[in-house]
């Protein structure tokens, strides 16, 4: 019976916390039997199971933010940016072959989209196959509340701060933009305007257009010893609603 028969096999991938930021773009993520295809970074796109020896999407019926967080789970992510609309499913082109799944329904806590209950699709064609954008691995520590604060990522096994060279308003949009904050920043923050940090300092010279999804698709350069210090911690004051 469907649901029952196939095991997804999961080898987590983070842009981030496994160390391995980059660049590129019009990537797929794999984690083994689950992808995420047709975005312009590996933490974005369509929903891909393999079932059967074929890759297939996923409909979006009843699929919602507790099924998205499950997906970018499964992916290695820590969060969900974005999840399904009409305007995901335009953005990641619709996919081909089988619509393997319905109506999923996720608790939010399971590992596996196989996890959660679903049905075989009968009724829905591939304008509605349903996309997601994961991020994670960010957080804003030091504010007077959760909106605002220094700005620290996961690296290479490790915490860290920003260094706030070239650090502007695009740069803490991206920022906002990854924590969920779909309004974009409402400040940007030099010369450890939250406090130093006491972590390694990652990395600087970080220049974003302000539109990429997850700082890790910006530019950026690795702080080399002596070129900066905790007194220039970058921080971002974030607007106090998600999207």
């Amino acid at each position: 019976q469907l649901g029952t028969t196939y095991e997804v096999r999961v080898r987590a991938v983070s842009d981030v916390g496994n160390g391995t930021w980059s660049n590129t773009s019009s990537a797929t993520t794999y984690a083994s039997d689950l992808r995420l295809s047709g975005g312009s970074y590996s933490s974005e796109g369509r929903v891909e199971i393999y079932m059967q020896s074929e890759w297939g999407t996923i409909c979006n019926d009843n699929f919602g933010l507790q099924e998205a967080t499950v997906v970018c789970r499964q992916l290695g992510y820590e969060q969900v940016i974005r999840f399904p609309s009409a305007n995901l499913a335009n953005s990641f082109g619709q996919g081909s072959g089988r619509i393997w799944l319905n109506e999923v329904d996720c608790t939010g806590t399971e590992d596996s989209i196989l996890q959660c209950s679903y049905a075989p699709d009968n009724f829905c064609g591939h304008v509605e196959d349903v996309g997601v954008v994961c991020g994670g691995n960010i957080r804003l520590v030091g504010g007077n509340s959760r909106f605002e604060g220094r700005v620290e990522i996961f690296l290479n096994g490790g915490w860290g701060t920003i260094c706030d060279d070239r650090w502007e308003i695009e740069d803490a949009q991206v920022v906002c933009n990854q924590l969920g904050y779909t309004d974009g920043a409402v400040e940007f923050r030099r010369q450890a305007f939250f406090g130093e940090g006491t972590d390694t300092i990652l990395i600087t010279n970080v220049a974003c257009s302000g539109e990429e999804m997850l700082l890790a698709n910006c530019t950026y350069e690795k702080v080399t010893p002596a070129s900066c210090d905790h007194s220039e911690d970058a921080g971002v004051v974030c607007p106090s609603v998600t999207g």
